[in-house]
């Protein structure tokens, strides 16, 4: 389920990028400016948005559920390994977004 929402985030962000790309390219033409491709952009770019909140709602409830399994562990071995991990994959996560982030920002992926 988060793959498919963090895959689905991609192809909007290359999306947006594809029409921050046009828009630019077509704003020197001031004098025929008609608006749309800018509404079309913002639009793209708040999908984007929704889709990495969406993203994030679904990575906080994997983690915390992950985090209150630990409590279930009988071998600390185990447990130590799970927490271990649950912190790597934690960190990575926390990359993934912030560059998600910023790349909605800025329309580049």
């Amino acid at each position: 389920m988060l793959v498919d929402r963090v895959e689905d985030a991609k192809v909007s962000q290359e999306g947006a990028k594809e029409q921050f790309a046009s828009a630019l390219v077509e704003f020197p033409s001031v004098t025929k400016y008609e608006g749309d491709d800018l509404k079309r952009s913002e639009h793209i770019a708040r999908e984007v948005t929704a889709r990495i909140d969406s993203i994030e709602g679904v990575a906080g409830s994997l983690f915390r559920e992950w985090q209150s399994e630990l409590d279930h562990y009988t071998s600390q071995a185990l447990r130590a390994s799970s927490e271990k991990q649950l912190e790597s994959a934690w960190g990575r996560y926390d990359h993934l977004i912030v560059v998600m982030r910023r790349a909605a920002r800025t329309g580049i992926s």
